[in-house]
């Protein structure tokens, strides 16, 4: 006759255990070696980025040769201003890279803390150099009656300004993101271009003259912004780069993790956490490697608000998750512990009773599945028993017994085997509930290398 019996482990005894295993799974980022790779790619990425804008101010240096002398003059202060925007930037972030005693948060920290005083600054010095375009358009409107009398001259400063203005568009369209920052406005001052040019050919040069100038101070201007709108860009890019390569560091350093003790000590034992959490930290680092290419891909690399939420809310996220797969591999490779602990106790009850065992597998070979172990008595009675997880946070357990025997038994004795297992599990420190009847077993649960040779789907665990 068949029979079987059920142990539960009890939930808050579950609860205990699986906390055990995460507290001991807190990220290190204060790593030395992940530091320093981090540091030097700071570095790295921040001569790049700084040898873009150098180039990019030298084919304007090399614009501004040919300019007319009044262009020359309005842009020197606008030079000055980037040129110590950019010694400001330099140093910042080399100072940044050169915290060797800094952790990754606090690194992360002083970086956010840079990165707003630096949009600041870019929102004053753009609405500075505004009004100040305010200012020199008054100015070179008190100039032009002067030039409007004099035909010969007004043609001359048309040509020169027209000419000035096409080289601003020219530099703007082809060195600066101009339809990343400020999307359509080059095109309207084309149009413009386009208006004075057309004033020139009808010899109209005063309205020539006039329109170009303008158009030309409202280029200078969308050459700032951009200028400052890029530079900010890109450091926000540096400073994303560096955040997600240290995640990966973090992600590459908890490949590999100690093994948990029942009463939460460390132990001598190697748990692989993505084997455990069935591939969530390969999707993990697919994750992060995936936002580490589309930052670094100037086609695709995110605008400045995303950059910053990036570095502000998402890497912190990402860590947190790591923390989680980390502490669920733990809970998982002890919960496993347990249920072969459980097997065993039963086990030991069983032959202390007359039992011998006969076979003992995981189903699938996979030891984050189901246990099962069978027992066989001398007068041909079997037991199997099963210790099967039950999914959940944290996960539970179940303890199947069931009975095969050759002539009818009492039930009352595999009652009490049943009470005498659950005390023995106490004892050996796991507090389960009192036993209950379970379901007529399946005379098939004694086929043990069926259970062996069953493949389940990758990543399922039962």
């Amino acid at each position: 006759m068949s029979r079987g019996k059920r142990i539960v482990v009890d939930e808050d005894e579950w609860v205990r255990l699986q906390a055990a295993a995460r507290n001991l799974r807190d990220l290190n980022e204060n790593l030395p070696g992940l530091l320093d790779d981090v540091r030097g790619a700071v570095r790295r990425d921040l001569d790049r980025e700084m040898s873009v804008v150098a180039d990019r101010q030298s084919a304007f240096e090399g614009m501004l040769a040919s300019a007319g002398d009044s262009v020359r003059d309005l842009e020197r202060a606008t030079t000055v201003r980037l040129d110590e925007q950019t010694r400001r930037m330099t140093e910042q972030r080399t100072a940044l890279s050169q915290r060797i005693d800094a952790t990754a948060a606090e690194l992360r920290q002083e970086t956010l803390r840079l990165l707003d005083a630096e949009r600041a600054r870019v929102d004053d010095t753009i609405a500075r150099e505004r009004a100040e375009r305010a200012g020199q358009v008054a100015r070179l409107r008190e100039g032009l009656n002067d030039l409007v009398s004099d035909k010969e001259r007004a043609a001359g400063a048309a040509r020169t300004w027209l000419a000035d203005a096409v080289a601003m568009r020219d530099f703007i369209r082809g060195h600066l993101p101009h339809e990343r920052f400020a999307p359509g406005r080059l095109a309207a001052l084309e149009q413009r271009i386009a208006m004075a040019e057309g004033n020139m050919a009808t010899g109209r040069s005063e309205a020539a003259l006039s329109v170009a100038q303008e158009t030309y101070l409202q280029l200078s201007e969308l050459r700032l912004d951009l200028e400052m709108r890029d530079r900010e860009w890109r450091q926000l890019r540096g400073a994303a780069t560096g955040q997600l390569r240290i995640v990966s560091g973090l992600i590459q350093d908890k490949h590999l993790c100690k093994g948990v003790n029942q009463d939460g000590t460390e132990n001598d034992s190697t748990v692989e956490v993505d084997w455990w959490t069935s591939g969530k930290l390969s999707r993990l680092t697919a994750e992060v490697e995936e936002l580490l290419e589309r930052v670094g891909d100037d086609t695709r690399a995110p605008a400045s608000d995303e950059l910053r939420d990036l570095v502000d809310r998402q890497v912190p996220m990402l860590k947190q998750r790591l923390q989680e797969i980390a502490q669920e591999a733990g809970a998982q490779q002890l919960a496993s512990q347990i249920r072969a602990n459980i097997a065993d106790s039963v086990i030991q009850v069983l032959q202390e009773n007359g039992y011998g065992l006969d076979d003992y597998t995981y189903e699938g070979e996979d030891y984050r599945a189901m246990l099962v172990a069978k027992v066989r008595h001398n007068d041909g009675s079997e037991i199997v028993i099963r210790v099967a997880p039950v999914p959940g946070d944290p996960p539970g357990c179940t303890l199947d017994i069931d009975s095969f025997d050759t002539a009818t038994g009492s039930d009352m004795i595999r009652w009490e085997r049943a009470r005498a297992l659950a005390e023995r599990l106490r004892e050996e420190g796991i507090e389960v509930r009192e036993p209950q009847e379970s379901a007529t077993p399946d005379p098939a649960a004694r086929d043990v290398e069926r259970l062996r040779r069953t493949s389940r789907p990758r990543g399922e665990v039962t």
